[in-house]
């Protein structure tokens, strides 16, 4: 007698196209967790620039669109996307700690602050009360006064103080 043999080959898939938001000092994140529907592991990542095992890291890469294909023997290849959104993380400056007399001038907050802070924060006095940010030596409270600006999900609040001793 004769025998056939019949081989079943399932169809590949890679899910379907994904978005993702990421911050840009935030941790690596897995591109695969992404993609939607029921991808099938042991695909092969291509993009910007490549994806280490589909993670993505944002201290390394750049944003864009990764690709997710999987094969399977005598089937054609299936394809996903992953649009990777970077999002700037937020800065409040450096800590900075200041002396200053009661005779000395009214000053800004923002200026007594190092690095490069982002304007458009806010300031909070050392009972965490919205303050102007505004320090006047004669009359505000001393103490630690914090600046906090405010991020977009999935980057976080940023938030540092400055702190005056009379």
């Amino acid at each position: 007698g004769q025998r056939d043999a019949c081989l079943l080959y399932t169809s590949p898939n890679a899910g379907n196209d994904g978005l993702i938001t990421v911050c840009s000092n935030g941790l690596p994140v897995d591109l695969f967790a992404a993609l939607g529907g029921t991808a099938q592991p042991g695909g092969t990542w291509s993009g910007v620039l490549a994806a280490t095992n589909g993670v993505y890291d944002p201290a390394t890469m750049d944003p864009g669109i990764y690709q997710y294909d999987v094969t399977a023997m005598g089937c054609v290849i299936d394809a996903a996307a992953v649009n990777v959104v970077e999002l700037a993380a937020v800065h409040a400056g450096d800590d900075a700690s200041l002396g200053v007399c009661s005779s000395d001038p009214t000053f800004l907050l923002f200026d007594a602050l190092l690095g490069t802070p982002q304007p458009g924060g806010s300031w909070f006095d050392p009972f965490l009360a919205p303050s102007p940010g505004v320090f006047t030596p004669a009359s505000s409270v001393p103490g630690c006064y914090w600046y906090i600006v405010q991020g977009m999900a999935p980057c976080m609040n940023c938030l540092l103080y400055t702190s005056r001793c009379v």
